[in-house]
């Protein structure tokens, strides 16, 4: 099967989603534990592939996993609406963590410490390092992998 669009792991979300929603809960894990490794998509794409697999990982009871593909697209798609201000980027950065994506996170929640130090709000960014901390080993550890590329 050619998926020149990247829109099987969406599809394969909706897919599980509706077994779910026919009682078909096994099926359903079946189709969320097949789920090949996503290539790199689009940020609207990326954005749906993860509200149809939060949806279909909600369906199927897997809490954790739901809500880190909903964290996910929420940062895609803050993320792609783009915004410079501290706050903003903030949320971003906030998303990516609650992911569990330390590499992201770390990346916003500096560069939003950063836009509140030049802008002389030293208690934002000295509570934004703060969270930025909290994930700086994870983010080190993932691109010492190579696992996070941008």
């Amino acid at each position: 099967m050619h998926d020149h669009e990247r829109v099987l792991h969406e599809v394969l979300g909706w897919k599980a989603l509706a077994l779910a929603r026919l009682g078909k809960v096994t099926e359903a894990e079946a189709v969320l534990d097949s789920l090949p490794e996503a290539p790199p998509l689009w940020p609207h794409v990326q954005v749906r592939t993860d509200l149809a697999l939060g949806r279909a990982q909600t369906a199927v009871g897997r809490t954790d996993a739901a809500r880190d593909a909903l964290h996910r697209a929420l940062a895609v798609a803050l993320e792609a609406q783009g915004g410079f201000e501290p706050e903003h980027v903030v949320a971003v950065g906030e998303h990516h963590r609650q992911a569990g994506d330390a590499a992201r996170a770390y990346a916003f929640l500096c560069d939003a410490a950063a836009v509140y130090a030049v802008g002389e709000r030293s208690a934002e960014a000295a509570e934004v390092v703060q969270r930025a901390l909290s994930v700086e080993a994870a983010a080190r550890a993932t691109l010492e992998e190579g696992a996070w590329a941008d």
